[in-house]
């Protein structure tokens, strides 16, 4: 129903929804990508990466642009299911993460009472990983 390229209604169909969704996707005009799409819900963790990426452009760049999306991706998980096995997941609250190479970037907690409520995001992405990580507290 939305174009990866309709960052706002992927926004709002994560947030609202509860059960675990991964898409995954190259978007952009013809056989031309312009972007790599990576959105995932995990539990209370929404992660909207955007990459750019072109055909065109030198592959290794292009494959280590993607790479790099998808480790992001998988930092963030590993640390919420860290957080979640610890219990200290705060009650009612989701994290969303939006890193964007064409949209505002940043995080914030969505609270389960209003998942709809206009978010403003602050901060960076490694700021939501310092944040999951001191909810993680020290390896053990």
């Amino acid at each position: 129903e939305a174009s990866p390229w309709d960052l706002a209604a992927w926004r709002a169909r994560l947030v609202d929804r509860q059960p675990d969704l991964a898409l995954c996707g190259f978007a952009g005009y013809g056989v031309q990508s312009f972007a790599f799409h990576l959105y995932v819900r995990s539990g209370p963790l929404i992660l909207l990466v955007q990459t750019a990426w072109s055909a065109y452009e030198d592959h290794d760049k292009q494959a280590g642009a993607a790479s790099g999306a998808i480790g992001l991706v998988n930092t963030v998980l590993a640390l919420g299911q860290r957080v979640g096995a610890l219990g200290r997941w705060p009650t009612g609250q989701s994290m969303l993460i939006i890193d964007s190479d064409f949209a505002p970037s940043g995080w914030a907690w969505v609270g389960a009472d209003e998942p709809d409520a206009v978010q403003t995001l602050r901060g960076s992405t490694l700021g939501a990983i310092n944040a999951l990580d001191e909810l993680a507290g020290p390896a053990r």
